[in-house]
This record gives C-alpha cells, structure tokens and sequence, in this order.
C-alpha cells in the first residue's frame, strides 16, 4: 500500500470512530495523518484533531478547556481554508456541519450553559456528513 492510501485509511478510521462516538481513538488517527502532512493539509487536519478533542472533553464535563479548543479548532480551520484558496488547493474533506457544531458548543460555553442532553444526543447519532476527495497529499519526508 503506498503512503498516501496508508494516510487515507487512517484518515478514514479517524472519522469512523469519530462517527460512533469514540472521539479519542479518532483524535490519535488523525494525529498519525498530522504528523505526516504538510501544510494547509497539516493544519486542516489539526483543527480537526483538536475538534474531536472538544467532544471528548465534553464528555469530561471539562468545559473550560472544551471551549478553548472549539475556539483554537475553529481558528485553525478558517485559516487552513484561507491557505487552500490562496494557493488553488483543495481540502481532503469537508464538514461544514462540525464546524457549525463547534461554532454552537463554543457560544454555548461562552455564556455558561451547554445542554448536556443535546450533546448527549449528538454524541450518540450525529452523524456528521464528511466529503472526502481523491488526490494526492503532500507527505513529509520519511
């Protein structure tokens, strides 16, 4: 399997976990996408590392860093997206859902009150709308 079918497959996992609710396991798949991309993809990866890192904090109830990372996620996506259009590429997904949900939880947070049943629900059956794209990543160097 060359390397950017191996990127792709974690990428993949990454968002099947992501899916069914294990957001850890998806943040340490996609950490083994950033570490071997560079940027905008590394950032846009990044953003979404720290994304699937708000839900798991918030199912710690530790809002406060929750909130910080749905900030910080949000800023690394808009700048990503800035990049890729500066330079005429493409992103490898799209999930303007997720980032409308960040956008949510982030303004929830900020006023002091998240509805713990709606994230309880989102957790269990968002399912959120990923599409991906066929091309090759620039990778690092081994």
């Amino acid at each position: 399997m060359d390397r950017n079918a191996t990127v792709m497959t974690r990428f993949d996992e990454g968002i099947e976990c992501f899916q069914k609710g294990d957001f850890w396991t998806a943040h340490e798949k996609w950490e083994e996408v950033w570490r071997k991309l560079k940027d905008p993809y590394a950032t846009y990866i990044k953003a979404l590392i720290q994304s699937a890192a708000v839900f798991h904090l918030l199912s710690l109830e530790r809002d406060s860093a929750a909130e910080r990372l749905a900030l910080r996620s949000l800023e690394l996506f808009s700048g990503a997206e800035a990049h890729f259009q500066l330079q005429g590429l493409q992103p490898i997904f799209f999930a303007p859902e997720l980032e409308d949900t960040l956008l949510k939880i982030a303004a929830s947070l900020k006023v002091g009150h998240i509805d713990r049943e709606w994230f309880a629900r989102l957790g269990r059956s968002q399912k959120f709308q990923w599409r991906t794209r066929e091309h090759g990543l620039p990778l690092l160097a081994d």
